[in-house]
């Protein structure tokens, strides 16, 4: 399943099929003017949800494709449409909340829905959603990164000790350089990489935590008994409005988790052969 419609930037190569690591924007089409998910009464300020079973697929269609595109990517936020014969509705998902516009007739009136195409082509990567903080690694740091997985590897082999199981499987697998601040307010970077969908099992809105195999980007950073460091890195969402969203049961917590909760980056033990976790929480 894909929607009717997929924006992609200028200029990049795709095939036929729909591509979720390159899709800008999706667009849903729908000729049935009645088959909204939502419902606009009068004197109300946000749009209520529709009771019926066409409203609910339909919005679950959307909420699903939301979710893959932010599973497929690095994002902050993302847009989508989604168009009747009739009028239009803007979406903006982000990790606190979906912001749904009032219906545009577009028929009567197509100014604010040619305004926001206008807009979104001449947008930048970040004004689109895209995370700066999370960029694609250069040839020379994929090689580092490779180089201290191997390292790790047969450091494990060697001292016949356990070994975290995607580190065995992530050959060929997308290497990131990212971001994170320390408690000083200092810039780190990582390489990092992860097995399964790139941004890890995410909402479309909604706190979230994904973890990243990764390295310092410094070539020379080295532990203690100058071995490479890998790291285990915790990247999370928290929404900054507490009173909507339920804090985590420190008892479903791993004593190592509940270590690190409440800071921007943190170093505690594995009991593996890495020893330290990075820990980066951001708010929405």
């Amino acid at each position: 399943m894909s929607p009717d419609i997929v924006v992609y930037p200028a200029g990049v190569e795709r095939n036929s099929h729909c591509d979720w690591s390159l899709v800008d924007l999706f667009i849903e089409w729908r000729a049935d003017r009645k088959r909204d998910g939502y419902r606009d009464a009068p004197g109300e300020t946000e749009p209520l949800d529709h009771d019926s079973r066409r409203a609910l697929k339909l919005r679950g269609q959307i909420f699903t494709f939301a979710a893959r595109l932010m599973n497929s990517q690095h994002r902050l936020f993302l847009f989508a449409v989604d168009i009747s014969s009739e009028h239009a509705r803007l979406y903006r998902f982000d990790p606190s909340c979906v912001v749904i516009s009032e219906p545009i007739f577009y028929r009567k009136d197509s100014t604010l829905l040619d305004s926001f195409f206008l807009r979104y082509s001449a947008a930048s990567p970040i004004e689109r959603g895209h995370d700066p903080t999370i960029v694609p690694a250069t040839d020379a740091e994929k090689t580092l990164f490779y180089a201290r997985v191997k390292e790790y590897l047969e450091r494990a082999e060697k001292k016949d000790l356990r070994v975290h199981p995607d580190a065995t499987k992530l050959e060929g697998k997308q290497v990131f350089r990212v971001q994170v601040n320390d408690v000083d307010g200092k810039i780190h970077w990582y390489l990092a990489s992860r097995v399964g969908d790139v941004s890890g099992n995410r909402p479309p809105c909604g706190r979230f935590t994904r973890g990243f195999i990764s390295t310092p980007a410094e070539k020379d950073t080295q532990t203690p008994d100058g071995k490479a460091n890998l790291f285990w890195l915790k990247d999370s969402w928290r929404p900054s409005n507490s009173e909507f969203w339920s804090k985590p049961r420190p008892e479903l917590l791993h004593k190592r988790d509940l270590e690190c909760l409440g800071t921007r980056c943190s170093r505690v033990s594995l009991g593996c052969l890495w020893d330290t976790v990075v820990t980066r929480t951001r708010i929405a």
